[in-house]
């Protein structure tokens, strides 16, 4: 499945993981996802709401000091992240 390979290949690239689910019927479930990273033995946090998901992300790159946020998923998750990531800039 794509989804396993593609679940794969971020796991070679990053520590951890906030999984979450964008509102879509055919979405992959949060919990699934976390399944599919945790098999790679990555850590993996549920968030089913994606706006909960993007808040608890920067509180770890504030907390852990981490220099670099990936945002990855379906155009409907990025639609609904990036709404929130530009609110408010021209």
């Amino acid at each position: 499945k794509a989804a396993d390979k593609i679940t794969a290949s971020l796991c070679s690239i990053c520590d951890s993981f906030i999984a979450t689910e964008p509102r879509n019927e055919r979405k992959l479930s949060a919990e699934l996802l976390a399944q599919m990273i945790e098999k790679n033995g990555r850590s993996c946090i549920i968030e089913k709401e994606p706006i909960a998901a993007l808040a608890k992300a920067r509180e770890k790159i504030e907390k852990e000091n981490f220099e670099v946020l990936l945002i990855a998923g379906s155009l409907y998750l990025i639609g609904e992240i990036r709404g929130i990531l530009f609110e408010g800039r021209d």
